[in-house]
């Protein structure tokens, strides 16, 4: 079971944000200093601090930084002292994601019209330099001054400081652990020792253009970085430049993180994806040719009912050898064989025995939720325009077959960054209209005319080419219409229109019943 912390973090982490955290107050005041952080989100009530106290040693420390203090219903609504703001813990993540942008933007704002003071404020507290005082600093800073060292080999990740000539001036001991090397042998060294050679040119330019530019700013935005151990064997990292104003003149810190069991989850999650398509695909196979074997099944019955009956005129047929009735016997057992296979082969694929009361828009809904990781991971946004949620009698596995057949085929069609919309209404007369169009490629019109015939498909070896020749039979059988418009140019895309009777109670009879297949 996830914490409350591990939750939040996930939370926080949806919108792209880098999330620090830290279990303990002193903890979390240690991570503020150690970083360059935006807004800062604390707790009330914390293992070793309240929350109010750990804000205001984060205030004291940047007064400029946002504060936002969690609160319980219960929690006293007093005004602030330390200037947090206060949010209560029941705030939606929608609501809370737009609170911390406009506080950051105005932080930003503010930042912008007073940048000298600032940074010489942040330079004084981090670099300790500037007071004539030491005693006069907050306890909290001459503490972290006088543990500074402690505070950098506590830290997870390695972390190097680098001169304006680019040689590492410190390393902590996860630079040892990660790189081989011990903190001798790095101390004097260029930091382009620590990178594949293929990226150390490049890297020279990049840190002369930081030099005249210094920013917060994570390295390599866009590319894959390595790092190079001491054995020769490169490992994917993150790396995060931070630059240091000291009297001795700038420096930068340079936070490492292996990121090789995160591009290993990376890998696998994607492989996972493609399995997961793979076996999608799979099933709409599988479920069309099943619907398909059915029908086929179905259709036999009435061949095999007039074979079978021929047979027994001729079986009666008095000027019959005996032999040739022997024949005619066997060819009648073998006829009733076939039929009680074609039977058994509908019982297997009829989901109930009777027609049952089927809410439209919540079996739309539940169809468009199979296709939901689909949807998010090609970014298509579903729109949707119900006007009725008519009731209707019929076997919902037909229906069911219908809409993942149309939607499956708009989200193909769509690709990447589109609209599927799904609409329901009822029309002047006394059907139910299910739309689903898409903002896809279209369909050529010399196409139009040849979608509903059987293996006919334009998506290659993806394609089974009996979705749509299943899903108007479906249609027809149910006494509805399906009808398509499309285009190839602009945005329209294709839409495909169901119209299915409210009456089709009467045509919901069993499929081993019906007499015929339009």
């Amino acid at each position: 079971m996830p914490t409350a912390l591990q939750l939040r973090t996930l939370i926080l982490s949806q919108p792209g944000y880098l999330v620090l955290t830290a279990s303990s107050g002193e903890a979390a005041v240690r991570l503020f200093l150690l970083n360059y952080v935006d807004l800062v989100i604390i707790d009330q009530l914390l293992p070793d601090l309240t929350g109010r106290e750990v804000a205001g040693e984060i205030k004291r420390i940047h007064s400029e930084v946002p504060v936002i203090l969690l609160t319980g219903p219960a929690d006293s609504p007093r005004e602030p002292e330390t200037g947090e703001r206060l949010v209560s813990k029941g705030i939606t993540p929608s609501e809370l994601f737009a609170y911390m942008a406009d506080l950051m933007a105005k932080q930003r704002s503010h930042a912008c019209s007073n940048s000298t003071k600032s940074r010489r404020d942040w330079t004084v507290l981090r670099s300790g330099i500037g007071s004539e005082n030491n005693n006069s600093r907050p306890s909290y800073q001459r503490w972290v001054e006088a543990n500074i060292h402690s505070i950098l080999e506590a830290a997870p990740d390695a972390i190097v400081i680098v001169d304006s000539v680019g040689k590492i001036t410190l390393a902590n001991a996860q630079t040892e652990k990660l790189f081989g090397y011990s903190k001798s042998e790095l101390t004097g060294c260029v930091v382009e020792s620590l990178l594949p050679e293929r990226y150390r040119n490049l890297h020279l330019h990049h840190r002369t253009d930081f030099s005249a530019e210094s920013r917060v700013r994570p390295m390599g935005t866009g590319l894959e970085l390595f790092g190079l151990r001491k054995d020769c064997a490169e490992f994917p990292v993150d790396i995060s430049l931070s630059p240091l104003t000291t009297a001795e003149g700038i420096f930068v810190i340079c936070v490492i993180r292996d990121v090789t069991e995160r591009k290993l989850a990376d890998e696998q999650s994607k492989k996972m994806k493609e399995e997961l398509e793979l076996a999608l695909q799979r099933s709409e196979k599988l479920a069309s040719t099943g619907r398909l074997v059915a029908l086929i099944a179905h259709e036999i019955n009435n061949p095999l009912h007039a074979l079978r009956g021929l047979l027994y005129l001729l079986r009666e047929n008095s000027s019959l050898e005996p032999s040739a009735r022997e024949l005619v016997v066997l060819a009648e057992k073998q006829v009733d064989q076939l039929a009680i296979i074609a039977r058994q082969t509908l019982a297997q694929h009829r989901e109930t025995k009777v027609p049952v009361v089927t809410n439209v828009a919540q079996l739309l809904d539940e169809v468009c939720a199979v296709f939901r990781p689909k949807l998010r991971d090609a970014q298509i946004q579903v729109h949707r325009d119900y006007r009725s949620e008519n009731e209707l009698t019929i076997y919902p596995g037909e229906l069911r077959q219908v809409f993942t057949n149309l939607i499956a085929n708009a989200i193909d069609a769509i690709g990447k960054n589109g609209q599927l919309r799904l609409s329901i209404e009822r029309s002047s007369g006394s059907d139910v209209i299910v739309r689903i169009s898409d903002t896809g490629c279209g369909i050529p019109q010399e196409n139009l005319q040849m979608i509903f015939e059987p293996f006919f498909t334009t998506k290659g070896d993806k394609g089974t080419g009996i979705g749509l020749w299943v899903v108007k039979r479906i249609v027809g059988d149910l006494g509805g219409r399906l009808e398509v418009i499309s285009a190839t140019t602009g945005k329209t895309g294709t839409c495909f229109s169901v119209a299915i009777p409210l009456s089709a109670a009467d045509a919901a009879v069993r499929p081993e019943d019906r007499r015929g297949l339009a």
